[in-house]
């Protein structure tokens, strides 16, 4: 972190990740899958305990398959943008996540409660909240492309689809 770019570096933080071997390559993997992580469920005070869990197993990669935040659940419902940035900051401000996502190269998949509400679609409000802008945070988010599937190959034996449903 720095205040410009020609300034002293104040804080550093290291990360890494597993490449991919190449396509034709018989190659061992480790990876973990997951959805569904709801901030009023957090069971240990520095976030949740899968995080630690899957971290242990030494994942070559990690998959959320959706309903990464709920913008309709708990206490503060995301009814404006900056309601919905707040939830993604809540969660991922969990030193759990952090250390888990500074070691583990991830693919987020979206979902329904990550984009508005239960069963959205386009066109749908919550608040001052749209589909839209919900869509477009959660791709800021996650850099995650628009595209409506990806794929990624781990050597000659796993392929991986992650189809976009909603």
């Amino acid at each position: 972190a720095r205040s410009s770019a020609q300034a002293t570096a104040a804080h550093t933080i290291k990360g890494g990740f597993v490449t991919a071997p190449a396509p034709d390559a018989a190659a061992s993997v480790a990876f973990c899958v997951m959805s569904c992580q709801q901030y009023e469920d957090r069971d240990r005070p520095d976030g949740l305990a899968i995080y630690p869990s899957m971290l242990a197993l030494r994942p070559d990669f990690f998959v959320n398959t959706g309903d990464v935040v709920y913008y309709d659940h708990g206490p503060v419902h995301a009814v404006t943008p900056e309601l919905a940035h707040y939830h993604w900051a809540r969660m991922y401000g969990y030193p759990t996540l952090r250390e888990f996502h500074r070691q583990v190269g991830s693919y987020f998949m979206k979902d329904d409660h990550d984009v508005l509400t239960n069963d959205c679609e386009p066109g749908m409000k919550s608040g001052d909240l749209t589909f839209e802008e919900g869509l477009k945070i959660f791709h800021e988010q996650t850099a995650m492309t628009s595209s409506q599937y990806r794929t990624m190959r781990w050597g000659r034996h796993l392929q991986i689809w992650m189809v976009e449903g909603r």
